[in-house]
């Protein structure tokens, strides 16, 4: 690949990555940023899936991620948000 594409393709993720997180901390929770809340305060994997996944209508695999993700990250503003950016 070109120099000069390699340039405007990373310039051009740059700016996108910029305008998706700029004033990220402006705008309230959205409501699947709060249900994330709700669904996940399971101690054990078998727990997730038992009272979480199977009565609810959200992907398992999100749903798994976002448990994991919270174990990893803590439920701050900004760690729920990220995933779904």
């Amino acid at each position: 690949m070109d120099r000069n594409y390699k340039i405007i393709l990373l310039s051009i993720i740059g700016l996108g990555v910029f305008l998706r997180l700029f004033g990220i901390w402006d705008f309230s929770l959205t409501h699947d940023e709060l249900s994330v809340i709700g669904r996940l305060h399971f101690d054990t994997f078998s727990e997730l899936i038992e009272k979480g996944v199977k009565v609810d209508g959200h992907p398992a695999g999100i749903q798994v991620f976002l448990w994991l993700w919270i174990k990893i990250f803590g439920i701050s503003e900004l760690s729920l948000r990220l995933p779904f950016i």
